[in-house]
């Protein structure tokens, strides 16, 4: 993906073979992360504002956690190449500005950034935020999961990194 493209596009690592693409993400906005996803057979160059955290595959969708100040959590069918729903991530009337979007369970995504600051837990069917974990960062720009133990640990601006249950 070159500059001004605005497209998702997934490779196959080992043969350079492009697999899909989302085109018009948005246009005239460098790429901002590149990022391997395991079991993808590929790995997607993003461009959109979206983070090195801001970008995760769950069977056939893909979520996108962008650095713009609404509409910013996105979900995408990679079969159909079309966006699916732009979901709610807010609990209180602030920007969204997220670092990071992460699956969470196939229905469930975490997010958060420099708006949205706690971890926040987003069901995708539903379209809220479900639950929410305060993080005391000043700004949360990454996040690691353990699925099986149900804990996700978020650093950013601060000086400490906050472990998180969801229920």
């Amino acid at each position: 993906m070159g500059y001004g493209n605005g497209d998702v596009e997934v490779y196959n690592v080992e043969t350079g073979e492009q697999l899909s693409i989302i085109q018009n993400v948005c246009k005239n906005l460098p790429v901002t992360s590149i990022r391997y996803l395991y079991g993808s057979g590929g790995f997607f160059a993003t461009g959109p504002k979206v983070c090195g955290e801001g970008i995760d595959k769950s069977g056939h969708f893909l979520i996108t956690a962008s650095w713009f100040v609404k509409d910013a959590l996105q979900l995408w069918d990679t079969r159909s190449r079309k966006l699916l729903s732009t979901l709610n991530c807010r609990t209180v009337e602030e920007s969204e500005f997220l670092y990071c979007g992460q699956f969470y369970t196939h229905d469930k995504v975490i997010c958060g950034g420099s708006g949205v600051r706690n971890a926040k837990l987003v069901d995708t069917v539903e379209n809220k935020v479900v639950d929410e974990v305060m993080t005391n960062l000043k700004v949360m720009q990454c996040m690691t999961l353990s699925r099986a133990k149900k804990m996700c640990v978020t650093a950013g601006l601060g000086d400490h990194a906050t472990c998180a249950q969801f229920t």
